[in-house]
């Protein structure tokens, strides 16, 4: 389950890297390459900044609810990102992504490390690792099936999301 949660999230994050160019390009927003690049500047940026605030917070056994939490974020900022159409909510739905983000996978490891004897540890990290690889291999391919058509991706993505809470 932890590992399926993690590739999840990992997959929603994936799936939008190559399709929002193509969303902001078009009408309202007709963005160039380095306003793109700055958008999704802001999702490293919250990701940068709140992983280490996660990090503690998961060191005070919180660590399950904070991967809820992450979840439910990320299922939050795409639905943000992709239901107003609007700068705003593009920027602050990749906000809230890279936040949830942070929050999903910061304590991951950690959990990892209780559930499996110490003699599994490299294998353990090994699939942890493989999980976050499958997420991003396999949101770009979702990305080629949906194409441009920006209501499908949406829909695509919160029902990723709303699986990956349940």
């Amino acid at each position: 389950i932890l590992t399926f949660t993690v590739a999840m999230c990992n997959m929603c994050v994936a799936v939008t890297e190559p399709l929002i160019p193509f969303f902001l390009e078009g009408e309202p927003f007709n963005f160039n390459n380095e306003s793109i690049g700055l958008t999704f500047g802001v999702q490293a940026l919250c990701y940068l900044v709140f992983t280490p605030v996660f990090g503690l917070l998961s060191d005070s056994h919180m660590k399950t609810p904070l991967m809820g939490v992450g979840v439910v974020a990320v299922a939050a900022g795409m639905a943000i990102m992709f239901t107003f159409r609007e700068l705003w909510s593009v920027v602050v739905g990749l906000g809230i992504v890279g936040t949830g983000i942070a929050a999903a996978d910061t304590p991951s490891m950690p959990l990892l490390t209780l559930m499996v004897p110490p003699e599994r540890f490299g294998s353990a990290m090994a699939l942890q690792d493989t999980s976050v690889n499958l997420g991003f291999l396999l949101g770009p391919l979702l990305a080629i099936l949906v194409g441009e058509d920006v209501d499908s991706f949406k829909w695509l993505s919160i029902g990723a999301s709303v699986f990956c809470i349940g």
